[in-house]
C-alpha cells in the first residue's frame, strides 16, 4: 500500500463526493476503483505541493532535521508549523477547495 501525507480514508470520501458530484462513464468497477485511487493520490499531492510550496529554503531545512529526527509526537510538527506563522488547516482547506473546483470543471487532477 503506498504512504499518504494525509489521511488516506479522509482523501477516499472527498474523492468520494466530488465521484458523486460530477460522475464517469465508467460501468466497469476496477476501472472506477482505479480512477478514484488515482484521484486520491492526485489530491494528497496536490495538497502536499501547496502545503511545502509555502515553505521557504530555511524552513524545509529545519522541517527536514524534524523529520530525521524521527518524531512521532504531531505536536512537533504542529509546534514547527505555528512558530513559523504557517496556517496549515487554511492550505489545506484551499488547497481541497481548488482541486475540488478543478475536478468538476473536468480538469485533470492526477
Amino acid at each position: 500500500m503506498e504512504d499518504y501525507l494525509f489521511d488516506r480514508e479522509t482523501l477516499g470520501k472527498f474523492v468520494d463526493e466530488l465521484i458523486k458530484k460530477r460522475p464517469l462513464p465508467i460501468e466497469d468497477a476496477n476501472e472506477l476503483n482505479s480512477f478514484r485511487e488515482e484521484q486520491i493520490r492526485a489530491l494528497d499531492n496536490h495538497i502536499t505541493n501547496e502545503l511545502f510550496g509555502s515553505l521557504s529554503e530555511e524552513q524545509i531545512t529545519n522541517l527536514n532535521q524534524l523529520l530525521d529526527q524521527e518524531s512521532e509526537n504531531p505536536d512537533v510538527f504542529r509546534n514547527f508549523f505555528s512558530e513559523h506563522g504557517i496556517n496549515v488547516e487554511q492550505i489545506i482547506t484551499d488547497a481541497a477547495n481548488t482541486f475540488s473546483t478543478n475536478y468538476l470543471k473536468g480538469a485533470q487532477n492526477a
